[in-house]
């Protein structure tokens, strides 16, 4: 798709986010949205609340993806390890990175790594991130799976573009 479709594509979706007066299913039409804007092939929508585990609210896996590693080890745990929550926490980190910005030396040894990107077949991620004042984070994540090549830095600054537009939604 062209960058003139991808626009028109992902105004649609912002129109229908308004239109369902931003209820779940606007909040589903938004994740999709992202997912046309840079050609990602999943995603999904958490919060981690401070204090509290996190909870995967919205999620567009592929057939292949397996539900019970992707969201329910992630939100039972194994979100600690994970290198876009650390950001998030460490340094209140907020917009849009990538794996390759956050991904401490040699990541694609850990166990988390081997669990969540291997085993799921994933090859590059995207977090969008957003910090409130009671502390709470949400992370907007989009991922590329094996074949697909690596998310590019014009896609990061396309994201970083609507951000600010994001984070009002």
């Amino acid at each position: 798709m062209n960058h003139a479709n991808k626009l028109a594509a992902w105004n649609g979706s912002l129109a229908s986010v308004i239109s369902l007066s931003f209820n779940t299913e606007a909040i589903a039409e938004l994740l999709k949205g992202l997912e046309n804007l840079i050609d990602a092939s999943s995603g999904m929508i958490t919060i981690f609340p401070k204090g509290r585990p996190p909870q995967t609210t919205h999620h567009r896996l592929l057939a292949n993806e397996n539900v019970r590693i992707h969201i329910e080890d992630y939100d039972n745990g194994a979100y600690l390890l994970d290198p876009f929550y650390r950001k998030a926490v460490e340094v209140r980190y907020q917009g849009a990175v990538c794996l390759r910005e956050v991904a401490p030396e040699n990541f694609e040894q850990s166990d988390f790594f081997c669990h969540f990107y291997h085993q799921l077949g994933l090859s590059d991620e995207i977090c969008i991130l957003f910090q409130f004042d009671d502390q709470t984070i949400i992370s907007i994540s989009l991922a590329r799976h094996l074949n697909e090549a690596d998310f590019r830095q014009e896609e990061i600054k396309q994201l970083e573009t609507v951000y600010p537009l994001l984070k009002s939604v």
